[in-house]
């Protein structure tokens, strides 16, 4: 589901249509010169890997409460939530900008893939690549966990919980192939 806010003056109208597996929204302004247009754009959807989904109305629900919480309030908690993620994995590197840059960089790559949830982890590539389509491998626990044993030990939980919940499909794939 997905939901538009448009700001401006300017008369405004708006078709939104729902196909199987498509949304389209097309926004025609009749716009000014040097007369601002703001589009806010709020998507809501479920999925029934886990549970089952939710009804319409009740993703619908669910969107239209935090599109009236409005962007800003959603930018604000963003805002706090990164400042205590860099507050919590601050490393300085004195005299080094580019490796101070790197370093931060990848720290902000696992913030984005690692799986907070226990039910998922960080795919072989993260978010940089479709390479190994999602797959998850023991890089998880070699390169990743540490970061986030020292950092944010929560996290960690999730993983272990991720893999807990992962052994018996493990251990039945290694009986198939004889291992």
């Amino acid at each position: 589901y997905v939901k538009h806010d448009v700001d401006t003056t300017a008369p405004v109208a708006t078709v939104h249509q729902d196909q199987l597996n498509v949304c389209e929204t097309n926004i025609h302004v009749d716009g000014r010169v040097l007369e601002p247009i703001t589009v806010t754009k709020y998507l809501s959807y479920s999925t029934s890997s886990r549970q089952p989904c939710l009804s319409p109305s009740a993703i619908g629900q669910a969107l239209d409460s935090t599109a009236a919480q409005g962007y800003q309030r959603i930018i604000d908690q963003q805002k706090q939530y990164l400042k205590e993620f860099w507050e919590d994995v601050a490393v300085d590197i004195v005299g080094a900008p580019e490796l101070q840059q790197g370093i931060n960089f990848n720290m902000f790559h696992l913030l984005q893939s690692v799986g907070r949830d226990g039910f998922t982890s960080i795919a072989a590539k993260g978010l940089t690549g479709e390479g190994y389509e999602g797959h998850y491998f023991w890089d998880t626990e070699i390169y990743v966990f540490p970061f986030f044993l020292y950092t944010q030990p929560e996290v960690c939980r999730k993983l272990l919980e991720f893999r807990y919940r992962t052994l018996p499909g493990a251990r039945n794939r290694a009986r198939q192939l004889a291992h």
